[in-house]
């Protein structure tokens, strides 16, 4: 069993950074879609 090697404090950061990121593009998405299938079912 190898022992995992730390990673770098600037490493975290970017993926922390990233990831924080990738959650703000998906949660507006997300938003923005339910706000247009709510518009839709109320049209009909």
């Amino acid at each position: 069993m190898s022992v995992p090697i730390p990673a770098a404090s600037g490493d975290a950061r970017r993926a922390l950074s990233l990831s924080t990121a990738a959650f703000t593009v998906c949660f507006a998405v997300w938003t923005i879609f339910s706000e247009v299938v709510a518009g839709i079912r109320t049209s009909r």
